[in-house]
């Protein structure tokens, strides 16, 4: 299977990867004299592949959910590790702004 495939598949990362393996395996054949030079030396993954699109996965919570969200998370009766992480998430997100 060609990375070009790979790729077709959606795959970004797997392909990426692939191409990876095989300078790897090139490189190694140079290095123990079973070829003169690896042509995938010549290609970087950026020339020949598809950017993958970064996903954000935030979530927006408004400032009047914030309460309920704390109420919940005060009423969770799971293990008491969960609930002080969720706490402390709660506590440290890092907010996102509007620009100025």
């Amino acid at each position: 299977m060609t990375v070009k495939k790979i790729e077709a598949r959606g795959v970004l990362d797997i392909t990426k990867r692939a191409q990876e393996t095989c300078g790897q395996i090139l490189r190694y054949a140079v290095a123990h004299g079973l070829t003169e030079r690896s042509p995938a030396a010549d290609i970087k993954p950026a020339d020949a592949l598809k950017k993958a699109r970064k996903k954000t996965n935030s979530a927006r919570l408004s400032t009047k959910e914030l309460p309920e969200l704390l109420r919940q998370i005060d009423l969770y009766d799971g293990q008491p590790l969960t609930k002080l992480a969720l706490q402390l998430m709660v506590h440290t997100v890092v907010r996102n702004r509007p620009p100025p």
